[in-house]
């Protein structure tokens, strides 16, 4: 198999992480509130030392969205002027597929595998240097949330998905962008993990197929809803 050793848990207890440190300077900190840590989902460059010195074994991630350019600087302008062919269109041909509707970040067409490489190239190969030893995909879900339909390749409109939100060919694409990730980062002279964001919707179960694909194609999963879902199954303050 593969893995980032990570200690023993002989009690088989809740094991402690933190998501994501604000930008704060661990060392800053009292160390001993991060010792424990097995895990930090979106850790601040300025503190991967830190980390590493309180608790050697702490899996330290890095996030990067799975469909979109994060760096507003290259906006759609910049994208139609050097990879038009790139950016995800609705089914209008017209409407990028902005995720969320955040329009200061493209989004990228990631069933290309081009695509892929140019992921690697600008969001990943830096973090390898940095001291990451883990990456975490941001907005991953099955659903087409954002009516993602096509591309313009050579000036001719090429269809990829129906825009519909339930699409077979949509759910392929993710769960194959995934699993081409997982491989790449596996690839790599050292231990590096791939873990997604995702969670159960439109009826899917635990036991869903889709679920157990998405489960063998990373090492890891974060759930940003939490046990509450977000607030929404909190009872009281007890429950």
């Amino acid at each position: 198999g593969y893995s980032v050793n990570v200690a023993a848990n002989p009690n088989n207890n809740i094991r402690t992480f933190v998501v994501s440190d604000n930008m704060e300077t661990v060392s800053g900190l009292n160390a001993s509130d991060y010792k424990n840590n097995e895990f930090v989902y979106g850790a601040s460059a300025q503190s991967i030392s830190a980390y590493k010195q309180t608790n050697i074994s702490t899996i330290l991630s890095y996030s990067i969205p799975f469909s979109r350019d994060p760096e507003p600087v290259r906006n759609l302008t910049w994208w139609q002027k050097y990879h038009a062919d790139w950016i995800l269109y609705q089914c209008d041909k017209v409407t990028p597929a902005f995720v969320g509707g955040n329009h200061s970040s493209v989004p990228l067409d990631f069933s290309n595998n081009e695509v892929i490489i140019w992921q690697m190239n600008n969001l990943v190969y830096k973090r390898v240097s940095e001291g990451y030893n883990a990456i975490v995909a941001t907005e991953i879900s099955y659903g087409n949330e954002d009516g993602a339909c096509g591309v313009w390749r050579h000036g001719y409109w090429t269809p990829i998905f129906n825009g519909d939100f339930w699409d077979t060919a949509y759910q392929t694409a993710v769960l194959g962008w995934v699993s081409t990730m997982q491989a790449n980062l596996h690839a790599f002279s050292r231990p590096f993990l791939f873990g997604v964001t995702f969670q159960l919707e439109l009826g899917l179960t635990a036991s869903s197929s889709l679920v157990t694909q998405m489960i063998n194609a990373s090492d890891f999963i974060v759930d940003p809803a939490g046990y509450t879902q977000a607030g929404d199954d909190i009872v009281d303050e007890n429950t």
